[in-house]
């Protein structure tokens, strides 16, 4: 049995990101410092989503 050549196998062969992708990114970046994960951004975000659908549906109500 042979092991791949420094995980090798493992990466995921893709285009470069575009100029958009990177903008948006350096955007990100300025306004989410980089030490705050993703994680934590997302956490942010699903439960900024989850208090939204509560509010509308008591105000619906």
């Amino acid at each position: 049995m042979t092991q791949p050549e420094s995980g090798s196998e493992d990466l995921i062969e893709s285009d470069a990101p575009s100029s958009a992708t990177t903008t948006l990114r350096r955007r990100l970046e300025r306004v989410v410092p980089p030490m705050v994960s993703r994680k934590v951004v997302g956490g942010i975000a699903a439960a900024a989503l989850v208090l939204g659908l509560v509010i509308g549906f008591l105000v619906d109500t």
